[in-house]
């Protein structure tokens, strides 16, 4: 091959390229130190880079120069723009909190009293308004009118009679976001009267999905229904089920307690009980139930002295393992075609009244087949 083919070449100058943001400030510099030689093959290269860099710039100032192109900066501006002038998408707006306020009479007017919950970014937030705070403001068995305020969350209040328990009840309200909702009291009275019984409350602002929307599926209802149905499949024939309360301890668990009449040829019959609670949490983007007894208990009676208290003792844990078996089995079932990373409850009317929700990630429709509406 010729040497002239090969020869290095020298530039007299040190070039630099330079880009600017919408700011019309410098930006990092490229820069080519033309006193070390460069082979042909790479000073083609740079050279092509240059071009191209400054083909690149002239485009950009002439689109600047447009109507067109002012818009497209004022896009960006409303963004964070980088030394390569790329607009990156800004951040959401900052949530704004829901407020629930209780009113002394019917058309909102008298005493108050006024809670806050702000949400925390990407999840659910919860507060528990207690019969003491009620009857540090003057209004405990004097609430006539609520109001639930949303903010940038979609939000529920469950209104009770007593601090949250296996027996609180009242009334449920809720508010989509930037929304307000009312209920006056005095007008309630299916299945009760609930002017002036309104002391205690459950707030919760909902986790919001990339849609916007709030999801959920109940579970109260169709969960009770399962559960009965277990018991008779897996109890001994001599087991009679009696009283049955299903209630949320709180936001992430189910407590069930179980009354029983158990039997026996040669003992007589006696009261039993158990109870088991139900844990919600998140494992790879699905729901994971952890079902775990508490405790059981056996009345005593008659036959005790040769073995019948034992026995029947004995019985009922068996039958509660296969009952905790049968659930870790079935309780998956119930949320299915979801793909989140926070599952939650949250009560209705009461709180053997409840719902599951979750953020959904996923859109129904044909690009996404295992995704279910809900």
């Amino acid at each position: 091959m010729p040497w002239e083919s090969q020869r290095r070449f020298h530039f007299p100058t040190y070039l630099w390229v330079w880009g600017r943001n919408d700011q019309n400030e410098p930006g990092e510099g490229a820069g080519v130190d033309v006193h070390n030689p460069i082979l042909t093959d790479s000073v083609r290269r740079i050279t092509f880079s240059i071009t191209l860099a400054l083909a690149v710039s002239l485009a950009a100032r002439s689109a600047a120069a447009s109507p067109q192109g002012s818009q497209k900066k004022d896009s960006a501006a409303s963004g964070i723009v980088t030394n390569t002038g790329v607009a990156k998408v800004p951040p959401p707006l900052p949530d704004t909190a829901t407020t629930l306020t209780f009113y002394e009479n019917s058309d909102r007017t008298g005493a108050t009293y006024s809670v806050q919950l702000q949400p925390p970014p990407l999840v659910y937030a919860t507060r528990q308004v207690t019969t003491a705070e009620i009857t540090s403001a003057g209004l405990y068995g004097k609430v006539s009118a609520v109001r639930i305020q949303c903010g940038t969350r979609a939000s529920r209040a469950a209104l009770f009679d007593i601090d949250w328990g296996e027996f609180s009840s009242g009334y449920m309200i809720q508010c989509l976001p930037n929304q307000t909702s009312d209920v006056n009291l005095v007008n309630v009275t299916n299945p009760r009267t609930l002017d002036n019984k309104i002391n205690a409350a459950a707030l919760v602002d909902h986790v919001r999905s990339p849609d916007g929307g709030t999801h959920s599926l109940p579970l109260s209802f169709p969960f009770k229904s399962v559960w009965l149905s277990s018991l008779k499949a897996q109890l001994p024939g001599s087991a009679t089920v009696k009283d049955t309360w299903i209630w949320l301890d709180d936001f992430q668990n189910i407590h069930i307690q179980q009354f029983l009449q158990l039997d026996s040829k040669f003992c007589t019959a006696r009261t039993a009980s158990f109870e088991i609670r139900i844990t919600l949490s998140t494992k790879g983007f699905a729901p994971v139930f952890t079902v775990i007894p508490v405790s059981q208990n056996v009345d005593g009676g008659f036959g005790d002295l040769w073995g019948c208290h034992s026995g029947m003792v004995s019985g009922l844990a068996d039958g509660v393992k296969k009952i905790v078996a049968g659930l870790n089995q079935a309780l998956p079932g119930f949320i299915t075609g979801t793909d989140s990373n926070v599952y939650y409850f949250a009560p209705g009317g009461s709180t053997q009244d409840f719902d599951v929700f979750f953020w959904a990630s996923c859109t129904p429709g044909p690009l996404q087949p295992n995704c279910q509406p809900n």
